[in-house]
């Protein structure tokens, strides 16, 4: 089963599915007036300065943020600085990644050059985790979406998807949604969060794994959200940024990879394709 796009043909343009949710827990901004931080948002402690407010991006360095492909260009990206502040940047160009030799599903953009973050504009950019894929499997996601809303879901799989035809392919970080056995901040992705960025929080820091990508259904109650796997495109990434000489930071880990108790023949069964050798 091919993955659906979110960009709104699959469904209606609405907020993420989340379980149990609530506008005092699950929306950054108070009656969605981003004027209006809401402090008992469960991202509230933490700076998502760096995510954009009206477009699917998130900054990874100061000229540079990554997005979803196929929701196609962006002109200008607005941010909401940790005072509060609106801050909106021009963007000067993009270019979609590879997946081996084809296009694949996530866009690394550049803001002009005398747009890039400065510290007085107060807007973060954001450090990777960059680990075996095995490390991943069952981490805690921070799910973003559009109406700036965020949920909670685990990573269960890191697997190859695309849309159908073979004209594209991406590598992508899975997480299943079991209407079945919900439990608070459970979330999927749905029609419009195409491009948010799916992230994590490690040791209190915000950091991105990718942007939203698809859906696919696995069983009556189970649904698969996709988001695209930013460490897997790392070196395409710090090439595109040579000109600006820039690279993006990592952020340590000093502890082992976990065990992974989760195993990805599931994945397969949900319509992912393998790249050939």
């Amino acid at each position: 089963m091919t993955l659906c796009v979110l960009a709104g043909a699959c469904s209606p343009a609405m907020a993420l599915y989340i379980d149990g949710y609530t506008a005092a827990h699950n929306d950054r901004f108070v009656g969605g007036n981003i004027a209006q931080r809401n402090a008992s948002f469960l991202g509230a402690p933490y700076d998502l300065s760096g995510i954009a407010v009206d477009a699917g991006a998130v900054m990874i360095s100061p000229h540079y943020f990554v997005t979803a492909a196929h929701t196609g260009n962006l002109g200008s990206l607005k941010f909401v600085n940790t005072a509060g502040q609106t801050v909106t940047k021009t963007v000067a160009t993009s270019s979609v990644l590879l997946t081996g030799a084809v296009s694949s599903d996530l866009r690394i953009g550049k803001l002009a050059d005398d747009q890039g973050l400065t510290p007085a504009d107060d807007v973060a950019y954001y450090p990777l985790i960059v680990q075996p894929e095995a490390w991943y499997v069952g981490r805690e996601l921070f799910v973003y979406g559009q109406n700036n809303q965020a949920g909670l879901s685990t990573i269960s799989f890191i697997d190859d998807g695309d849309f159908g035809g073979g004209a594209s392919l991406t590598r992508l970080v899975g997480f299943f949604y079991d209407s079945a056995n919900p439990y608070p901040d459970q979330t999927r992705l749905v029609g419009g969060d195409s491009g948010k960025p799916l992230g994590m929080i490690w040791n209190g820091q915000y950091t991105p794994l990718g942007a939203h990508f698809g859906v696919a259904t696995a069983s009556s109650t189970v649904t698969v959200s996709a988001s695209s796997f930013l460490p897997y495109y790392l070196d395409q990434i710090n090439a595109f940024m040579v000109p600006s000489n820039e690279q993006v930071t990592i952020l340590s880990v000093p502890e082992p990879a976990i065990a992974v108790g989760a195993s990805a023949a599931g994945v397969m069964v949900l319509g992912m394709r393998r790249r050939k050798a």
